[in-house]
């Protein structure tokens, strides 16, 4: 009796699969397309969920779970990182023996992540199904109302970070990318995702009895927009080659592993080890300029990642004899430091309950004093600095392994006064995933800052998608904002950004790592469009929207109707 039971199960769920086939070849297509695979289907990636949804036969149940499966393989392709980041966080510093177990926990949680955290796709698909029947829209303008829905609910979705197929245009390279000091990266993906409704329909006219010439002349239109769309880019990536300044850093990336910094961080050694580990490669890296043959400047700064140093930083605390060797190698080289640091408000009489702790970035003199306030970073890490809903049960920050950090000010410049002579610059401060935000880097720009720089911990990651795609996310905001980006990070990718959005010089990931960067940048740089007005578009597509369902041509009557108007 079981094996005619399994038997009949198969066949249900193949029959399941054939419904939803076309779905599914969607949820390959956005995940094979996304960073870091090359961007091959991006402009026709969801042109099979939409023709399933504009077929009369599908119902809105149906509409909604085909583009749920949709979303949810989407995400388990292109977002696969989450599984290993929920085994190495939620474990760290048990038994490495129960090792299967951590994984067991880490693909629970990832099937979790990939039923729910992309549900705006469904949502659309859904609501647009809804609209198509009640007002009874063509096909052509049903697929254009599927694709400015989700261009607005991607937008307006509450994520861990923001998404979307723009950031495959500057990670394929496209020139095209260089237009997002206009629009934006999302107003890109918008154009996107209107050039999958333009496929769509092309796919859906292969029954005209003239089809190949049909198709042909609008294939040629989409290639001329294409191309022109590409040269305008390449005319506004010229226009911010000009620089007026100079500055030189060094980039120190010191690969330590997760189990050493938790150690650290929680007292149990490795303090030493960490601190030890930058400061001889920091050495490492001056020395190897000195030795040079090139002519290299001094450097301006130097720059440790994320965290890097294994203590806190506050001038109020009792000094340890971590900030003492600190001092003694910024005082034997002369150079200022940029820092990753852990902060404590208050100083150490302060009772132990109201020294709230900051995961922070410092700006240090040759004496290991700040120059400017510390920036503390604003937006915080679900579950690993911060727990959801624990300011209304606190309760729940008792349980093992949860953190509770202080929320910084938001976006932060601090004026960093180089050498006598030299122009000060206004650092726009960024820690981690908080450059993934365009509003957080449109405020910095805004308050005046004419370099980004963004210091990141990605080993909870793994290595093989998420830090191009961390990286990808982070440098988009240097050609929306149209500034230079330092970014110094503890396993890789570590680079500087231009302003035109070239990438200099990159680290290689998972390894230790110095390198010396003299890059150019302009002072006092001009607000880009997008900068001013953000995600202006958005009304023109609400409107766009409203002409699409409202908007009606005059019906023609028929032979019959015309005859009885005019007998």
């Amino acid at each position: 009796m079981l094996f005619p039971g399994v038997i009949i199960m198969m066949k249900t769920l193949l029959l399941k699969i054939k419904k939803y086939r076309a779905p599914l070849l969607t949820s390959f297509f956005v995940g094979t397309s996304y960073i870091p695979f090359p961007p091959w289907a991006i402009f026709f990636c969801y042109v099979p969920l939409w023709i399933f949804l504009t077929d009369k036969k599908t119902n809105l149940r149906q509409a909604w779970w085909g583009s749920w499966l949709a979303q949810f393989f989407l995400t388990l392709i292109g977002f696969n990182w989450v599984a290993y980041l929920v085994k190495e966080f939620a474990f760290i510093g048990l038994n490495p023996d129960y090792s299967p177990l951590f994984w067991l926990g880490g693909i629970f949680c990832q099937l979790l992540f990939c039923a729910g955290i992309h549900l705006y796709i469904p949502l659309a698909a859904t609501l647009g199904v809804y609209i198509q029947r009640r007002w009874g829209l063509s096909v052509l303008r049903s697929l254009m109302l599927q694709a400015l829905l989700l261009s607005i609910m991607e937008r307006i979705w509450p994520s861990i970070f923001p998404w979307h197929l723009g950031y495959t245009l500057l990670w394929g390279h496209a020139p095209v990318a260089q237009i997002a000091d206009l629009i934006g990266f999302e107003g890109l993906s918008t154009w996107i995702l209107l050039s999958n409704a333009f496929f769509a329909h092309l796919w859906l006219q292969k029954e005209r009895t003239h089809f190949r010439s049909y198709v042909s002349l609008r294939l040629v239109c989409f290639a001329v927009i294409f191309i022109l769309f590409n040269i305008f880019g390449l005319y506004r990536k010229s226009l911010w080659k000009e620089s007026d300044e100079q500055l030189s850093v060094h980039l120190i990336q010191g690969n330590i592993g997760n189990s050493d910094k938790v150690y650290a961080e929680r007292g149990w050694g490795y303090q030493s080890f960490i601190l030890e580990k930058y400061l001889s490669l920091t050495r490492k890296s001056l020395d190897s300029q000195a030795t040079s043959s090139e002519s290299v400047s001094k450097p301006d700064l130097l720059i440790w990642p994320e965290t890097a140093f294994p203590d806190y930083l506050n001038p109020l605390l009792v000094e340890t004899r971590y900030q003492k060797n600190l001092r003694s190698f910024l005082q034997e080289i002369q150079l200022p430091l940029l820092t990753g640091a852990f902060a404590k408000e208050g100083g150490h009489q302060a009772p132990r309950r109201a020294q709230k702790i900051f995961n922070s970035l410092f700006l240090l003199n040759t004496d290991a004093l700040p120059m400017v306030p510390p920036y503390n970073k604003t937006h915080l890490v679900a579950f690993s600095e911060y727990f959801p809903f624990s300011n209304l049960f606190p309760i729940l920050l008792e349980l093992p392994f949860v953190s509770n950090f202080g929320r910084g000010p938001g976006p932060t410049t601090l004026l960093f006064p180089r050498s006598e002579g030299k122009h000060p610059i206004s650092l726009g401060a960024q820690i981690c995933y908080e450059g993934l935000y365009p509003e957080f880097s449109r405020e910095m720009a805004r308050k005046g800052a004419e370099i980004f720089v963004n210091l990141t911990n990605d080993s909870w990651f793994g290595w093989w998608a998420e830090p191009y795609q961390h990286m990808t996310m982070t440098q988009a905001k240097s050609i929306e904002m149209r500034r230079p980006l330092i970014r110094a990070t503890n396993t890789g990718i570590s680079t500087i950004v231009l302003a035109t959005g070239d990438l200099l010089k990159q680290s290689p990931t998972r390894e230790e790592w110095f390198g010396a960067y003299n890059f150019p940048y302009r002072s006092h740089p001009e607000l880009t469009f997008y900068t001013v007005y953000g995600h202006w578009d958005w009304i023109l597509y609400l409107l766009i929207i409203g002409s699409l369902i409202f908007i009606r041509r005059p019906k023609t009557p028929t032979p019959a109707e015309t005859l009885e108007r005019n007998p």
